[in-house]
């Protein structure tokens, strides 16, 4: 059987940050690792098939409203912090 899992080594300082951030939302530092990796992955695939589509369409989107999407999720995430 072969094992699948991944090891990530983190450098002293972002450590105490994940375990600070995993203390305070009552979590544990492996479901922090897991979810933002996940969520790195998922926004990088979305990116990607954008990308993907582009290319088949050469269809682009407006800049600014991209910008003001972006914005708003970032905001959200933040407010998801406090």
């Amino acid at each position: 059987m072969t094992n699948d899992a991944l090891t990530v080594e983190l450098d002293a300082d972002l450590a105490e940050k994940v375990r600070a951030f995993a203390s305070a939302s009552g979590t544990n530092v492996d479901s922090v690792v897991r979810e933002a990796v996940a969520d790195y992955v998922h926004d990088w695939s979305e990116a990607l098939e954008r990308l993907a589509e582009f290319d088949r369409a050469g269809e682009s989107l407006d800049a600014e409203a991209v910008l003001a999407e972006f914005i708003a999720a970032v905001a959200a995430r933040r407010s998801g912090l406090d």
